[in-house]
């Protein structure tokens, strides 16, 4: 059951990200890596059972921010990308503070969830911590310079070698980076690994199913960005 929600889970964040581009154009794509920067951390901590292994269910989600940064990249430029990763820990900061700030009220005696929500975020400065400095201001630049470089040496041909090679190289070294940096000491060193690497196989798993996304972005960009593009090629 977890396997096909799992999947189907993917499928509907990959369409997302396509809608979103066809309605808002650049901001939809920065909105939609926003998004799920936001909703990976509020799941990161939730570990499901896929095919007898366990993994965390939010590292779909941040797998799901190459996704966002390829198509910001390819369509607008690196700048552009860099841009929205920015704005991602700008925001991802905000709901941390927000978050920091609501668990420091005293709750009504009639709240019976105030426990579960305190305990839901206790621990995430570190987690946050890792993302920012690990995930986001190291790999997730670093994959926006590596997709451009490619697509600068391969003339802009060849978009499935771009995406596949930046987003596979930052993922396997932010599976084992962040995963340590985050939950070591926390989770035993046999359940760790088995999260970093069921999660590294889910995510390596869904950049295959993210490139056919990215050859599709060209037929979901907003018909005016689209004929800019065409005009431009000429």
């Amino acid at each position: 059951m977890n396997e096909l929600l799992l999947l189907a889970f993917i499928l509907c964040d990959l369409f997302i990200a396509l809608l979103l581009l066809r309605f808002f154009g650049k901001i939809g794509a920065i909105l939609f890596y926003i998004l799920n920067v936001i909703m990976s951390q509020i799941i990161v901590k939730m570990q499901i059972d896929i095919f007898g292994f366990t993994m965390i269910l939010g590292s779909a989600l941040f797998s799901m921010l190459f996704l966002a940064t390829d198509i910001i990249t390819e369509h607008y430029g690196k700048k552009e990308a860099y841009t929205a990763i920015k704005l991602g820990t700008i925001a991802l900061l905000f709901f941390l503070f927000v978050i920091k700030i609501s668990t420091l009220f005293v709750p009504s005696g009639t709240n019976t969830i105030f426990d579960s929500f305190n305990a839901l975020f206790s621990g995430q400065w570190r987690i946050i911590f890792a993302d920012i400095v690990i995930s986001y201001f190291v790999f997730q630049m670093f994959n926006v310079w590596l997709f451009n470089k490619i697509k600068q040496l391969t003339k802009n041909k060849h978009i499935w070698l771009r995406t596949n090679v930046a987003a596979w190289t930052c993922n396997i070294l932010v599976a084992i980076l962040f995963f340590q940096a985050a939950f070591a000491g926390v989770l035993p060193q046999n359940i760790l690994w088995q999260l970093i690497l069921v999660g590294l196989v889910v995510k390596l798993f869904i950049v295959v199913l993210e490139t056919p996304v990215i050859y599709l972005s060209y037929k979901f960009l907003p018909k005016n960005e689209l004929n800019k593009k065409r005009a431009a090629a000429r």
